[in-house]
């Protein structure tokens, strides 16, 4: 049995509505908040980043 804390609400808000939408609509979308690196397409095998340090 889980906590009664973890009973939150998964239901999509307006935004989150919006922001399907759009892409569905072929839109791109920037997420400023992403912290997943492999999913905003850096390129970690682009030598020439290697050589400014």
């Amino acid at each position: 049995m889980f906590s009664n804390r973890t009973n939150w609400n998964l239901s999509l808000n307006r935004l989150t509505k919006l922001i399907e939408e759009r892409r569905q609509q072929g839109h791109v979308i920037l997420d400023l908040t992403e912290s997943n690196p492999t999913k905003v397409g850096f390129d970690f095998y682009n030598d020439s980043i290697l050589n400014h340090l």
